[in-house]
């Protein structure tokens, strides 16, 4: 896919902004930290200038709900105020999931960010999670 089928995937950038994309180009690398606390200290070089992250739990793993906050203030420590989204995944782990959506959207108003359900094992709504934050990105690049 070309630059300009990105762009105009992006359905919340204005016009504008669009066409400067188009211009410029952009560049987004994304890293996994892979979330292990005891790991953090090698981590944190990643954690440097960047510019948005996508902060995932796993649906069907209480505990990695519960760290949220732990993930969440780091990343505003060592990268700022950028934009981030909350992706819960595996919901193709349906029958075992374990955290309600009710308690999902009282943290997502909390962080007052957006939230996306995703499957990386099926693809379902990934793109769209990477879609969003690249929109909020270059959107705070202004």
């Amino acid at each position: 896919m070309d630059l300009t089928q990105v762009v105009d995937n992006l359905d919340r950038l204005d016009e504008v902004l669009k066409e400067k994309v188009k211009r410029k180009g952009f560049k987004i690398y994304f890293w996994d930290i892979g979330g292990q606390k005891d790991k953090l200290f090698a981590n944190e070089y990643y954690f440097q200038d960047a510019v948005g992250a996508i902060v995932v739990f796993d649906l069907a793993n209480e505990e990695s709900f519960e760290h949220l906050e732990f993930w969440v203030s780091k990343l505003k420590a060592l990268s700022g105020d950028i934009p981030f989204i909350l992706v819960g995944n595996k919901i193709d782990l349906s029958d075992k999931r374990e955290i309600a959506t009710e308690e999902i959207d009282e943290k997502r108003e909390e962080l007052g960010t957006e939230y996306f359900e995703t499957s990386a094992k099926t693809d379902e709504n990934v793109r769209k999670a990477f879609e969003a934050l690249s929109a909020k990105i270059l959107n705070n690049l202004k």
